[in-house]
């Protein structure tokens, strides 16, 4: 069952932090550390009843964090809009207990409370396989937030695996035809960008940047597009908005290669806007 997590549940989340964190450094990922998250991240979330746990015959399976509240770190931003976004901030599985379904629980719980809310639904699969106990499952897991977003962020390796086609364009009319997703937008590492948006195609291409790392490059990428779409309107973007969108994306997910980290590295506008000019 899914119930909102209490001060006794903290040690055994961070015991499955401890395990998430050694796993994560196994490929590489390092935007969860011995730094972050902290027990005081937690202790606020539950005390603001944002905190969520999967509890099983009195083992915890996950938790997930998710409320309308923006993190401090962004506080400074000036948002060109002032929609209401649910926001997930952290999420895990117990590694004893993955590949048991829990995941989907708790993100069609998330879901469920943004469309509750009138949210737009983003989904960014971000595949990992070492993470899955075999690839056809996590086919199937994608097929599911497929059919139930209006917006993806998908990489070029990702439309190659779910679609079965090695032309990226063939790959995105199997999603666009079986799904119907309003705007798919496709990306591409070095090579740049693309939209698909009402039967039309948009590329544009990346940047040269002094790459570091690619930590947090697809994040920054599906952020910076999710906020130029919340500055204008996803029902009527026109193919010079879906250019710059593209552009401002590709620039802030290059800036943001040049510097360790993720979250700590992500650009500011006039430092996209230099890139860009």
């Amino acid at each position: 069952m899914i119930r909102k997590a209490e001060v006794k549940d903290l040690d055994r989340i961070m015991e499955i932090i401890k395990a998430t964190i050694a796993e994560m450094k196994t490929y590489g990922n390092t935007q969860w550390d011995e730094n972050y998250p902290q027990k005081n991240d937690f202790i606020g979330d539950v005390e603001s009843g944002s905190l969520y746990v999967s509890e099983e015959n009195g083992e915890l399976y996950g938790f997930i964090c998710a409320n309308f509240v923006e993190p401090d770190e962004y506080k400074d931003i000036r948002w060109a809009s002032d929609e209401k976004c649910l926001i997930l901030h952290r999420m895990s599985i117990n590694p004893k207990y993955r590949n048991q379904g829990t995941a989907t629980k708790l993100i069609e719980f998330a879901e469920k409370t943004a469309k509750e809310n009138g949210c737009l639904i983003s989904f960014d699969p971000n595949l990992r396989p070492p993470l899955w106990e075999s690839l056809e499952l996590a086919r199937t897991q994608m097929e599911y937030g497929f059919a139930n977003c209006d917006i993806l962020k998908i990489s070029d390796n990702e439309i190659q695996f779910v679609s079965g086609k090695e032309d990226y364009d063939e790959g995105i009319q199997y999603l666009m035809d079986k799904y119907n997703i309003p705007l798919i937008l496709l990306t591409m590492g070095a090579d740049g960008s693309r939209a698909y948006y009402k039967g039309q195609k948009v590329e544009q291409a990346g940047f040269e940047v002094d790459t570091i790392e690619t930590t947090g490059a697809g994040d920054t990428f599906c952020g910076s597009a999710l906020n130029y779409i919340l500055e204008h309107d996803l029902q009527n973007l026109s193919e010079t908005e879906l250019a710059e969108m593209l552009k401002i994306s590709n620039a802030a997910a290059a800036l943001v290669t040049t510097k360790k980290g993720a979250l700590k590295s992500m650009p500011e506008k006039e430092e996209i806007n230099y890139l860009i000019h």
